[in-house]
């Protein structure tokens, strides 16, 4: 998807139970992604999570918290880094 974008932002997710920064990283260049938030395996089956959302420049660690907290929290790191 990334790959064909024109003037779309593409944002992807990294789930992970290992080397999450390494295979984060690797995700946003090899797809060509704006951004991707990247999130712990352990998290899926809690009402509570911790993310962090990274750019091509920036990493921003997420506070633990409820999943909808999260959501908006999500949305307002990547306004603030142009990525959508």
């Amino acid at each position: 998807m990334g790959k064909r974008k024109t003037k779309q932002k593409v944002i992807g997710l990294a789930a992970e139970s290992e080397d999450l920064f390494i295979n984060a990283k690797t995700k946003l260049k090899n797809k060509n992604l704006d951004a991707i938030v990247a999130n712990e395996l352990s998290n899926f089956s809690n009402d509570i999570g911790k993310v962090w959302v990274l750019g091509e420049e920036y990493c921003v660690e997420l506070e633990q918290k409820p999943k909808i907290e999260l959501a908006y929290d999500i949305i307002s790191v990547l306004l603030d880094n142009n990525a959508i």
